[in-house]
């Protein structure tokens, strides 16, 4: 099982927040886009947990890449989102 931390404050900081989630799930970045964001987790057949990491308010961008992550997660059984608020 893998599991990836992925901090949504450092990503607010960076020019495109897409494709740090990319670099940091080790997928390729040939069509980055929320929806193929989508497409390849729910393609996913290794159990992986991701866990996002809040410390302070984010902007819209990443709500999207959250949401994103949501929905995965509620249609593919080997994907665990744990969003961690402080």
């Amino acid at each position: 099982m893998k599991k990836y931390r992925i901090n949504l404050n450092d990503l607010s900081k960076v020019p495109d927040p897409i494709l740090e989630v990319y670099h940091c799930l080790d997928f390729d970045d040939a069509n980055m886009s929320i929806e193929d964001l989508y497409e390849r987790l729910i393609q996913i057949n290794d159990t992986i947990v991701i866990e996002l990491c809040q410390k302070s308010l984010i902007n819209d961008e990443l709500y999207q890449i959250i949401n994103c992550f949501e929905n995965v997660q509620q249609k593919n059984d080997k994907v665990y989102l744990i969003h961690e608020v402080d």
